[in-house]
């Protein structure tokens, strides 16, 4: 999803691929507007969740550069608008962010006790 439209497409045939949806705080339909991009994350995950019931794929997730850092969502957060676009039991799998000399800020913030990588959420998810 980008510019908030949201879109699924399987990267491979069957149940075991994978659809990533992308969707940046800098393309939300107002930049910087945390609900329009709350409500755009959702919309996109009630599309992947669909293709998950329809056999397309067996899960999602989020790649994102700077929407866990400039704080535009949370773990947490994404965990809850999967669950709400799923009605219950979501597919969202994973959560990339960079780890890099470039992106320090992951690193130094789980250091601190806080930001992103503080914790592991509790999501069912090995």
């Amino acid at each position: 999803m980008c510019a908030g439209r949201p879109a699924a497409t399987a990267s491979s045939s069957g149940a075991s691929g994978w659809t990533w949806s992308c969707c940046t705080t800098r393309s939300a339909p107002t930049p910087g507007d945390r609900l329009a991009l709350h409500h755009a994350m959702r919309e996109a995950f009630v599309v992947l969740e669909e293709a998950v019931a329809a056999g397309r794929v067996a899960g999602y997730g989020v790649a994102t550069w700077a929407g866990l850092e400039e704080e535009a969502f949370t773990v947490e957060e994404l965990l809850a608008l999967a669950t709400e676009a799923a009605g219950g039991h979501h597919h969202l799998a994973a959560v990339q962010l960079p780890v890099s000399l470039v992106m320090m800020a992951p690193i130094v913030q789980a250091l601190d006790g806080r930001g992103p990588c503080r914790s592991r959420p509790q999501s069912g998810r090995g």
